[in-house]
């Protein structure tokens, strides 16, 4: 499936690649998609202004993205600050 957001501008390089759609966010090690960013979108982020995101995910299908989405939901195993 394929997420797509809105969000601020150079968010994802600002926040060092901690996305709220992949499961390595709080790696300690940096997370997948800021290693593989180039050195030009690692800036801040700029809140004044939005970009749109398409963010490749792993479920396939309407009831694996269900499953997905309420696994980060407050009816989700994981802890709230995660």
């Amino acid at each position: 499936a394929t997420v797509i957001e809105l969000a601020w501008l150079d968010g994802l390089g600002g926040y060092k690649g901690r996305s709220n759609w992949y499961d390595d966010k709080l790696s300690r090690n940096g997370t997948l998609l800021y290693n593989s960013m180039p050195s030009g979108m690692k800036e801040p982020w700029d809140s004044s202004r939005n970009e749109i995101r398409m963010l490749d995910v792993e479920p396939n299908g309407v009831e694996a993205f269900a499953t997905y989405l309420k696994k980060y939901s407050d009816a989700g195993e994981l802890p709230q600050d995660q």
